[in-house]
C-alpha cells in the first residue's frame, strides 16, 4: 500500500507525512465507529479524535501508522457478529500483526470481542455447530487470503523469509541473566519520558477502580478486562493508557457497558 502511494505521489518527507495522515484519520473514524457502535456520546469520539491528534502532532513520523489504522479497521468488523464481517476483521487484524504491541492489541481484543458474541449465543441458547463452524470458516479463509499476500509479497520465496525471520530474531534476543537488571531498568529509570514502575502503579490503581464495580459488572464485560490484563501486561505504557481510558469509558457508561474495556484500548493506543 506504501509502495503503490509513493508511486502515485513521488517520494518525500511530504508525501510521506500525507500517507501517515490518513492513515491516523481512518484510524480516527472507525474508532468513532466502534464508540457510535456501543452507543457512547458523540462528544466523547471527538474528544478522543482531537486527543490523539495533539498527542500524535509531536511524534512525527512512525512505522506503524497503517498498522494501527487497519487494527480499528479491524476491530469495528468484530463489532457484528456476521459471517462476512468476521472474516475482513480476521484479515485485517492479521494484516495489522506486524509488531508486539499490535500483536497485544489485535489478539486480546479480536478474542474478547469473539468470546463476548459466543457467550451472548450461549446466553440464548442461539450457540449451534452452524454457527460456530461459520466462524471458524471465516478464521480459516482469512489465513488462507493473508498467507497468499504473503506469499506474493516476498516473491513466493518463503524459505528465504523465514531464514531472515530467524536471523533477525536471533539478533533481538536476551540472555536470560539479563533479565533481572532489565525489569529493575523498567521501574527504576524507564524508556524515553517513561517510567514504568510509576505507570503500572497507577495502573493497579485504575484497576481497583475498576474491580470495586466488578459486582455490578455483566459477565461481557469481566471476559475482555480479564483478556485485555493478560494481553498487555508486558507492553506497561501502552497498557496504563488503555487501561486509563478504559475506566474512564466504564464510568461514562455507555449502551453496552462491556465495551468500554475494548474501545478504551483502541482508543488509547499511540
Amino acid at each position: 500500500t506504501l509502495a503503490g502511494w509513493l508511486a502515485l505521489t513521488g517520494i518525500s518527507a511530504r508525501s510521506l507525512l500525507a500517507f501517515q495522515c490518513l492513515c491516523y484519520l481512518s484510524f480516527s473514524i472507525f474508532t468513532a465507529l466502534i464508540l457510535r457502535t456501543y452507543r457512547y456520546p458523540n462528544w466523547a469520539s471527538i474528544a478522543i479524535t482531537i486527543a490523539f491528534a495533539f498527542l500524535m502532532a509531536g511524534r512525527g513520523l512512525r512505522h506503524d501508522a497503517f498498522a494501527m489504522a487497519l487494527l480499528a479497521a479491524g476491530i469495528w468488523c468484530l463489532t457484528c457478529d456476521r459471517p462476512w464481517r468476521y472474516f475482513w476483521g480476521f484479515v485485517l487484524l492479521g494484516t495489522a500483526l506486524q509488531m508486539p504491541v499490535n500483536l497485544a492489541y489485535g489478539i486480546a481484543l479480536g478474542t474478547a470481542l469473539v468470546g463476548c458474541h459466543a457467550w451472548q449465543r450461549w446466553q440464548q441458547k442461539r450457540c449451534t455447530l452452524g454457527y460456530g463452524l461459520a466462524r471458524l470458516g471465516a478464521l480459516l479463509g482469512a489465513i488462507a487470503l493473508n498467507f497468499c499476500l504473503l506469499l506474493i509479497a516476498i516473491d513466493f520465496q518463503l524459505r528465504q523469509f523465514l531464514d531472515d525471520l530467524a536471523w533477525h530474531a536471533a539478533l533481538r534476543r536476551a540472555p536470560v541473566s539479563r533479565v533481572p537488571q532489565t525489569f529493575w531498568f523498567f521501574f527504576s529509570i524507564g524508556y524515553n519520558e517513561l517510567l514504568y514502575g510509576a505507570l503500572y502503579a497507577f495502573y493497579l490503581f485504575l484497576l481497583v477502580i475498576l474491580w470495586r464495580r466488578w459486582a455490578a459488572a455483566p459477565a461481557t464485560l469481566q471476559l475482555p478486562s480479564l483478556v485485555l490484563v493478560a494481553g498487555l501486561g508486558f507492553q506497561p505504557p501502552r497498557l496504563c493508557q488503555c487501561s486509563e481510558l478504559s475506566v474512564q469509558l466504564f464510568l461514562l457508561g455507555g449502551g453496552d457497558s462491556f465495551a468500554s474495556p475494548v474501545t478504551g484500548a483502541i482508543a488509547g493506543t499511540p
